[in-house]
Parts: C-alpha cells; structure tokens; sequence
C-alpha cells in the first residue's frame, strides 16, 4: 500500500507556493509561514529548508533565530437565535484556514451553521489549531 502522508517539508513547500500565487503585492513573508519553517529547523536543517522553500538562507536563519510570540487571533462567532435566512440552494460559508488555504461549504441551513463552527473550531480541525 502506497504511503499517502504527506510530508511536513513537502506542505511546507505547497503553501509557501500557494501564498507567493495568492499574494497581491511584494512583501514579507507572513509569520504563520515563518512558523512553519521554524517547525521544521530541527528536523531538515535550515539549509535545506530554505533551498526547498526557495527563500534566502540567511534571511531565514536569521527570522527563524528570533523569538517571536504568537497570538491566537480572536475569532468570534455568537449563537444567536434560529436564523431565518431563506435560500433555494441553501447558505454559503465560506473561510480561510490557518494555513491560508480557502474553504467554502455550500448549501447548509441556517441551523447547520453553529454545529459546523463547532466542528470546525474542535481539538482535531488543523485547519485552525
């Protein structure tokens, strides 16, 4: 049976490719994919990361030797009363994950709509932990 796990360099890789796509002007690379790399340091070695995720080597030594704290951002989502949205193809919602890769669930119902938050924001979503 053919291994389907994905390595961690290779995600690495993919979302550093997918922000430099997505990205609407030049500037720095964002910190939850500096945290990545730094996630990695011990395991492939800065060299190797940054030839693998095509960035300057010592600009990466240098952001990944710093110590920087990161604060969960604060997401809000109150439950309110049943919602009496009306939709012949149901409701849209769509988000970002914390890996900056979009996603978008079509045709829920109004009283769908908190049971997803919750599912999405539980311990095993990687999406947002």
């Amino acid at each position: 049976m053919k291994n389907t796990k994905i390595e961690p360099l290779a995600d690495a890789v993919k979302q550093f490719e997918y922000w430099r796509t997505t990205r609407t002007k030049r500037g720095p690379i964002p910190t939850e994919l500096l945290e990545l790399a730094k996630s990695l340091k011990t395991q492939y070695g800065i060299t190797k990361i940054a030839r693998a995720l095509k960035v300057n080597c010592t600009q990466l030594k240098n952001h990944l030797s710093s110590t920087t704290i990161l604060s969960e951002p604060f997401i809000e989502c109150p439950v309110q009363p049943p919602l009496t949205l009306a939709s012949a193809h149901g409701i849209s919602l769509s988000f970002h994950c914390k890996n900056g890769l979009p996603v978008t669930l079509n045709g829920l119902q109004a009283s769908d709509i908190a049971s997803i938050i919750a599912i999405f924001m539980g311990e095993n979503m990687p999406c947002f932990n």
